[in-house]
């Protein structure tokens, strides 16, 4: 009867050790908004790529040159929670969202991650913090807390 409950629990363990590895494998762990090397076969993410978040409400650096499908990370390295929202105004939709992942905002010490879109050359997503700044007029980056993405 041991022996059986011994078993049983075993076999249970080396199930639930297999959905793990599968939820790995199939990449369903990962942020939204993120293709990870699963989903596009020999794309593999760099986070090289880093906009600091600074305890001074400020993105660094504040406008960046950016590939399309360029994989981009923001780390917040302020004490409170800031956003990375795009501007409505920009002529282009799609740009950066925090909010998809962080309705409440990024929280301290946290990263968020976005990939830029397969967009053309040219193409400028203007983003803010909905706290500490506000939207530009989809030409220039708005006020406060604001930055930009121009795709190259």
């Amino acid at each position: 009867m041991r022996r059986d409950r011994l078993f049983c629990a075993l076999m249970c363990t080396v199930a639930v050790g297999a959905i793990v590895i599968g939820i790995l494998a199939t990449g369903a762990g990962s942020p939204r908004g993120v293709a990870w090397a699963q989903d596009v076969p020999g794309d593999q993410p760099d986070w090289s790529l880093t906009v600091k978040i600074t305890p001074r409400s400020t993105f660094n650096p504040r406008n960046l040159m950016v590939l399309p499908r360029q994989p981009i990370k923001w780390v917040n390295a302020a004490h409170v929670l800031h956003t990375v929202t795009a501007d409505r105004r920009n002529p282009v939709a799609g740009g950066p969202n925090s909010d998809i992942d962080f309705p409440s905002g990024i929280p301290p010490s946290t990263v968020f991650h976005w990939r830029v879109p397969d967009v053309p050359s040219g193409t400028v997503f203007h983003y803010h913090c909905r706290f500490s700044g506000s939207g530009g007029n989809g030409h220039a980056n708005g006020a406060g807390m604001s930055g930009s993405l121009t795709v190259q």
